[in-house]
């Protein structure tokens, strides 16, 4: 039936496999996760062919529909924005090369490429590999539109640090449960390919599609609202484009040299003195991974130049090890399929709860307004730049599914529409691999956590407060994002101000002041209470709280913490102060021009140091080191 709705509208007739048209021509089909020149093996190969080349890029009206059940713009205005322009930095590459990029809108991808075939003699079409189910049902669409006008699509790996081919059979074959069985195969059974070579685009003919649309020149001519101004709190605006991606790799790696001094590392990495909240503690470069304006491959390459000519460290391995994690989510979602997105997960399996749908909960979450600061934080930085680094997200999510029971799929909608860097299989994978077993299980390192009370009983998700306390022990960041507690001393005051409004009751028979210092810990303790887990079961919305801090909403339901949560944070503060003297030692080392280090105050001694700058001296203690070129991998990234 389909077929004959097409052949109808497109004046196709049975039999009729070849069209009327004496141009043949090849095409590279842009999509959102490809836009580059460098390393693009699908625009290699179609100017390899000798035949004229179009260069396509459709804007697919699905991209934009609301989102099925809380009704968000699909792509928001934010992403929206860094899309058109990375497409406008493309078009200007080719358009130098001679060539064009030809624009489609208002239809479907589809039926664009049987317009296309109207009008050409299209011998193939050379694409982006794609692993996601919604993805890949139209790229089959578009498949059966070539063989019907006798055309092919070839598509090639250009997303990933790996292809596809080059993993073992055992893990083609049955996947991994867990990122380090693909982790151990990244690292002793195959190998990244070399980046391509440019490809001679003036020696290929271009082709003009009559029919192309003008590119956007804004967002609300995709549909959308008017995009935001740049909110005064935001460290770093992105620009779209593949230019723009390679200057910040020369910049963050060998310009300031801060993959070696200021990157923690943002999958799972709570390694000691590290914030990921701190300014240049994230690369920031994922936005331009996720739509293919860097490639993979070439920021490995770099990473590897980046550790012969100035530092091998920690820092390097982490930013290798997170293309890792992008190969395991992709490869591992091309091999579940659409099971990242039912609402059983993974395992199919659901919490001992009923899902709610409470949109007042959905709306406090989203505006961060649920009284828990370090929450709502990371939620107001990512709704106002489209970013926040993972601590953010993870906690957010769990919060989300733990503490308010709302439906996983609501969250998930949200940062498909809000994130700047949203990749299908990232996000949804991240949120039933990472973030849904804690309440449903299935995997045993992540239903550490596990809720035991019903959601809005009390807090449960105990990074809410301990990954404050580790990564932002003053306040600083919640301050930065939450203007209504700026006036509130640094510190536990910010981080947890239920906490001057009244006495806590111990979780447990008696209070304890024993909690614990480390989150694999905390994370079985919090939920499961004990002497040392303060809840403050007055200070709620609906309970009586005096001494809060005006205009900022109370918590939805009663807060807890750890009595002795501030031995976290102190922990956090001393060792930040102890990277932060390595990391100007080794900026000394690297020729970079010295920061101010923290005030500390000593020990046993009331005037505190001073700020100015300076470099402290190396201990007897301290192993020696050689820095220069080709410097070795420490032993740790403090030294110590």
């Amino acid at each position: 039936m389909e077929d004959e709705v097409r052949r109808r509208r497109f004046g196709r007739f049975e039999g009729y496999s070849r069209v009327n048209t004496s141009q043949e021509i090849v095409v590279v089909w842009y999509k959102v996760t490809d836009l580059r020149i460098h390393d693009h093996e699908p625009l290699l190969q179609a100017h390899a062919t000798g035949l004229p080349v179009l260069h396509l890029f459709i804007f697919d009206p699905r991209w934009y529909r609301p989102t099925p059940l809380c009704g968000f713009p699909r792509t928001g205005a934010l992403r929206a924005n860094f899309q058109l322009e990375a497409l406008n930095d493309l078009a200007a590459q080719l358009k130098a090369a001679g060539h064009c990029l030809s624009v489609r809108r208002g239809l479907s991808t589809a039926e664009a490429f049987a317009e296309l075939c109207q009008d050409f003699r299209v011998s193939a079409v050379f694409a982006s590999r794609e692993v996601c189910s919604e993805e890949l049902r139209v790229e089959e669409a578009v498949r059966r539109e070539l063989r019907n006008c006798g055309g092919e699509l070839r598509v090639s790996w250009t997303f990933e640090l790996h292809h596809y081919e080059d993993l073992p059979d055992w893990l083609r074959s049955q996947g991994s449960n867990s990122y380090t069985g693909y982790k151990n195969a990244f690292q002793q059974e195959c190998r990244p390919r070399r980046c391509l070579g440019q490809p001679a685009l003036k020696k290929s003919r271009p082709v003009t599609w009559p029919r192309a649309d003008a590119m956007p020149q804004s967002v609300e001519e995709l549909g959308l609202s008017v995009l935001p101004p740049q909110h005064p709190s935001a460290e770093f605006r992105w620009v779209g484009g593949e230019r723009a991606a390679l200057a910040r790799v020369q910049e963050y790696l060998f310009e300031s040299d801060s993959l070696a001094l200021d990157y923690v590392g943002s999958t799972n990495t709570p390694r000691e003195g590290n914030s990921c909240i701190k300014p240049r503690a994230m690369s920031k470069l994922s936005p331009w991974l996720a739509h293919g304006c860097i490639s993979a491959r070439y920021l490995f390459a770099e990473i590897k130049r980046y550790e012969s000519e100035r530092h091998k460290s920690n820092s390097t391995y982490w930013l290798v090890h997170e293309l890792y994690w992008r190969d395991f989510v992709r490869f591992q979602s091309y091999l579940v399929g659409n099971r990242i997105f039912k609402i059983g997960g993974l395992y199919n399996k659901h919490p001992d709860w009923p899902w709610s749908q409470d949109s007042a909960k959905l709306k406090a979450w989203i505006e961060g307004r649920t009284g828990f600061p370090f929450l709502d934080a990371a939620m107001r930085e990512v709704g106002a730049t489209g970013y926040t680094c993972h601590v953010g997200r993870e906690t957010s999510a769990w919060f989300l599914i733990c503490d308010l029971g709302l439906d996983w799929r609501m969250g998930a909608e949200l940062f498909e529409s809000i994130l700047i860097d949203y990749e299908p299989a990232a996000n949804w994978f991240c949120w039933v691999f990472v973030c849904l077993i804690r309440a449903t299980g299935g995997n045993g390192f992540r239903e550490v956590g596990h809720p035991e009370l019903a959601p809005c009983t009390r807090l449960q998700t105990v990074e809410v407060v301990f990954l404050s306390a580790q990564h932002d022990p003053d306040g600083d960041y919640i301050k930065l994002w939450v203007p209504e507690l700026r006036s509130l001393p640094p510190g536990l005051a910010v981080r947890e101000p239920w906490r001057s409004t009244g006495e806590a009751s111990a979780a447990g028979r008696s209070a304890s002041a024993a909690g614990p210092d480390r989150i694999q810990m905390a994370r079985r303790t919090l939920t499961h209470g004990g002497g040392c887990v303060a809840v403050w079961w007055a200070c709620t919305r609906a309970g009586s709280c005096k001494a809060w801090p005006e205009g900022y909403p109370l918590p939805l339901f009663p807060p807890a913490s750890f009595f002795d949560i501030e031995k976290v944070a102190e922990k956090a503060r001393r060792q930040q102060r102890q990277k932060a003297a390595w990391v100007e030692k080794l900026r000394q080392a690297l020729g970079q021009v010295p920061r101010p280090l923290p005030r500390e105050e000593p020990e046993g001694k009331g005037k505190p140091q001073s700020s100015q700058t300076y470099y402290p001296q190396a201990t007897k203690d301290e192993p020696k080191r050689r820095w220069g070129k080709a410097l070795q991998k420490e032993d740790q990234i403090m030294g110590m």
